[in-house]
């Protein structure tokens, strides 16, 4: 008799489990059924969203036009460009201040520009050392020929 009783408590918790689901089903059925016209995608996440929740910071039309404040706010953050790219405007209502980065910040950020100045320094070291442990010396000439010495 214990086990039946203990059962019929777990079975109400399931029930108000399964009265939340159903209402979570319903919730996510009505959001499905939401118009195009209310509903846009982010343009950087790709988060298809309610309008209410995205911004328009720049000239951009079309499906290009919505982001959240969030994710361009990070996109701005790591690119460092206060212009948007496709349409090349200025960002709306979006105030950023440029802060001085040291050269080790830069670099991580350009690291195209970085692995070129690492095969700079390689370069330059390497003829430094090719020019210290190879050299060529000249002697006048002799009945033999020119002679050649490497150091």
């Amino acid at each position: 008799m214990k086990e039946i009783t203990e059962m019929k408590e777990v079975s109400v918790d399931t029930s108000e489990f399964n009265f939340n689901l159903q209402s979570e089903i319903r919730n996510n059925r009505f959001q499905n059924k939401l118009t195009l016209s209310e509903r846009a995608s982010c343009r950087i996440c790709l988060d298809t969203s309610l309008k209410v929740n995205l911004i328009e910071p720049c000239r951009c039309r079309g499906s290009q036009r919505y982001v959240h404040y969030q994710c361009l706010a990070t996109w701005l953050e790591r690119s460092g460009n206060l212009k948007c790219q496709v349409c090349k405007s200025d960002y709306n209502g979006i105030n950023m201040k440029k802060k001085n980065m040291n050269f080790y910040d830069w670099m991580k950020r350009n690291p195209e520009f970085a692995a070129l100045v690492v095969c700079g320094i390689i370069y330059a070291e390497f003829t430094k050392w090719r020019k210290t442990h190879f050299k060529i010396k000249v002697y006048p000439q002799t009945s033999k020929g020119m002679r050649v010495t490497r150091v």
